[in-house]
């Protein structure tokens, strides 16, 4: 939409790349306390239980509750892989004596395939990180961040968690106090100011109508001022959603989908009238 905004004939005012977030996503990793401390977080599916919390609001009332989720992730098995052979202490020497071992067993028994066993030994033990337990939270950040296209035309988002501060500082407070019930620990400290996150859930950047602003979509996708055009992924979101929001986008799509389905003028303008009206 950004680089192609002039050619489809969007509004000037139109607030294309406004309203980005991050779902106030936040990734943190519960260590084990012991080596013998095993998660299996790379073994079966993630996001398999979360618990919902929400916060009292300030006693002084100057900011909301904050709501947020925090899920269970995994560790990807080649990425234990990777773990296990960068932190595997004499790596080489094992590799060659066990190498050395299988390829003989090879030659005397063709029936030993199974090469398991003798990978165990090669790699040695888990490293820490492979036996934690990736924990994942999401909840409610401002939805304040700008999308453009530089000189270059790469895309650049103006979002930094500095505004969403309270939020993230009140998720490690509840990640530190999960850990601590796991028998784990959580190492960073609830009031140091984040400065970056990881996202996999970036919502706007091309908003929809809500009863307090024109979006760039209306309520079914729509694009304001360019008859036939439907936008229906999360960048319609004009605000975090709060949980994992692909229920949510899917709902929208549907939503959308069905009213395209109905709609005898496609190419044409919406069949009802768009309210509120873009802000002059």
């Amino acid at each position: 939409m950004l680089r192609n905004r002039t050619g489809l004939g969007v509004p000037t005012n139109s607030p294309v790349g406004t309203r980005f977030c991050d779902n106030g996503d936040h990734l943190a990793v519960a260590l084990p306390l012991r080596d013998t401390q095993d998660f299996a977080a790379n073994e079966g599916p993630v996001i398999t239980a979360y618990r919902r919390f929400e916060t009292d609001p300030d006693t002084d009332g100057d900011r909301p509750p904050v709501r947020m989720y925090l899920q269970d992730g995994g560790v990807p098995t080649i990425m234990v892989w990777v773990l296990q052979t960068l932190g595997a202490p004499g790596l080489v020497g094992r590799l060659v004596t066990k190498g050395t071992q299988y390829w003989w067993q090879r030659v005397t028994n063709t029936n030993d395939n199974n090469v398991s066993s003798e990978l165990s030994e090669i790699l040695g033990e888990s490293p820490s990180l492979a036996r934690s337990l990736p924990l994942l939270g999401m909840g409610e950040d401002v939805a304040n961040g700008v999308l453009h296209l530089n000189s270059k035309a790469v895309l650049v988002n103006s979002w930094t968690p500095k505004d969403s501060r309270h939020h993230f500082s009140a998720m490690r407070v509840r990640i530190n106090d999960l850990s601590r019930r796991l028998g784990a620990k959580f190492k960073a400290k609830p009031d140091v100011p984040t400065e970056r996150t990881v996202t996999v859930h970036p919502l706007g950047g091309c908003p929809a109508d809500t009863s307090e602003f024109a979006g760039v979509v209306d309520s079914f996708g729509r694009v304001r001022g360019v008859p036939g055009l439907w936008i229906v992924d999360g960048s319609v979101m004009p605000g975090p959603v709060g949980a994992n929001p692909s229920l949510t986008i899917a709902a929208f799509a549907r939503r959308a989908a069905v009213t395209l389905r109905d709609d005898e003028d496609v190419d044409g303008p919406p069949s009802t009238p768009l309210d509120p009206p873009l802000a002059e």
